[in-house]
């Protein structure tokens, strides 16, 4: 039994493992067996008609429920029940996590009663897959318990079975058994070992999600024998959870099993579904590849500054909050790229000159040809 003790009185959906508005005046809610609504909070009449306008959506994940408001205007009066905003919506909205306050999620599921927890199984415990890990434990996505490691190496399962409590393993085939999830995070020239190992053993609703780079869907479903899959492109940045995921999936898998990876993903940071797979490709010559033109950029002009005589030390901290600060600032603000640029250059200035230098070299236009550099790289390795 989920039990939830302040909520919206009727906003949310009956079906509250999936994302879906309800109109204001529904009370279907009040009769579920999976939530015991046991307090509600109603707006003052003043502003009962914005509830119109409020869209609610409720999310259960493993061990956990999430209840999320849209509202259409700045915070109103209800806030004694919300969490501060987390953020900004589409057109202005504003995005806030209203609190489960003194509520309780027994680790029971929707599906007959079963721990909600995602049994998940990693074939490989490198860098990114601990990674992965670290969030999923971290967002209580999953528990330890629930999760097993299965490694070629001896010492690096010691090591992840000490740190994080997990299972681990030297057979994939044992591994993998009766799990929600599999998670392929080997390197690329391990995998038809492993695709050879792992051949038509996956049973439906099984998910496997790959993380490996280069190996295409069709690949991986000729070589598993297996058709419920998701290929994922994630990035270095995902290692400390704000890392960009771009992921597509087969016609075989189900909305649920999008759920889990949406959910798996976003644990580690931002994720954005494509529903084709060239779009791996590109995103793999942006984000997959973008960090390390951010960190060249970084240490070109850490170098120049100490070409003009500051320390590194000084120069290391400029860099990097200025990168960082830039970054905050621009995903901030409604003003496009080339509008920011413009707003801090003032006309024979300083910034103006830096940025002629910049255009005699055709910064822009190395970019471009780094990109599509990277793009066609990618496709070939796909192929």
């Amino acid at each position: 039994m989920l039990k939830i003790t302040t909520v919206f009185l009727g906003l949310l959906s009956p079906r509250c493992h999936e994302y879906e508005e309800c109109p204001r005046d529904d009370k279907k809610i009040l009769g579920l067996d999976n939530i015991d609504i046991t307090e509600a909070f109603q707006f003052p009449s003043t502003r009962r008609e914005l509830l119109d306008k409020l869209q609610i959506r409720m999310v259960v994940f493993p061990g956990r429920i999430e209840v999320n408001a849209v509202f259409p205007i700045d915070p109103i009066v209800c806030q004694k029940y919300t969490s501060p905003w987390q953020g900004e919506g589409d057109k202005g909205d504003r995005v806030t996590k209203l609190g489960v306050r003194s509520g309780e999620v027994d680790k029971q599921s929707q599906r007959g009663g079963k721990e909600v927890s995602m049994k998940i199984t990693f074939i490989g415990g490198g860098n990114m897959g601990e990674a992965m890990l670290t969030a999923i434990l971290t967002k209580g996505l999953s528990a330890k318990g629930a999760i097993t490691v299965s490694d070629i190496s001896e010492s690096r399962r010691e090591y992840l079975e000490r740190k994080y409590g997990v299972s681990v393993a030297s057979d994939n085939h044992e591994a993998i058994g009766g799990v929600d999830v599999v998670i392929l995070a080997i390197k690329p020239q391990q995998l038809a070992e492993v695709m050879v190992g792992l051949n038509e053993e996956f049973r439906s609703p099984q998910l496997v999600l790959s993380i490996i780079a280069g190996a295409r869907i069709g690949t991986l479903c000729r070589g598993l024998g297996y058709r419920q899959i998701v290929r994922v492109m994630p990035n270095a940045p995902a290692q400390i959870g704000e890392g960009m995921s771009v992921w597509a999936a087969t016609a075989e898998v189900t909305r649920e099993q999008r759920k889990w990876a949406g959910s798996i993903l976003g644990a580690m940071g931002k994720e954005i579904y494509v529903d084709d797979e060239k779009y791996i490709d590109m995103a793999t010559a942006v984000s997959g590849s973008g960090p390390a033109y951010v960190f060249l950029f970084t240490e070109a002009l850490t170098s120049a500054a100490m070409h003009i005589g500051l320390s590194y030390e000084i120069a290391q901290k400029l860099v990097q909050q200025t990168v960082l600060g830039s970054a905050h600032f621009m995903q901030r603000s409604d003003k496009l790229p080339a509008e920011l640029r413009r707003m801090v250059t003032s006309p024979g200035g300083t910034t103006a000159e830096a940025l002629a230098e910049l255009e005699k070299g055709q910064f822009a236009e190395l970019i471009k040809q780094a990109v599509t550099a990277a793009y066609n790289r990618a496709k070939e390795l796909d192929n």
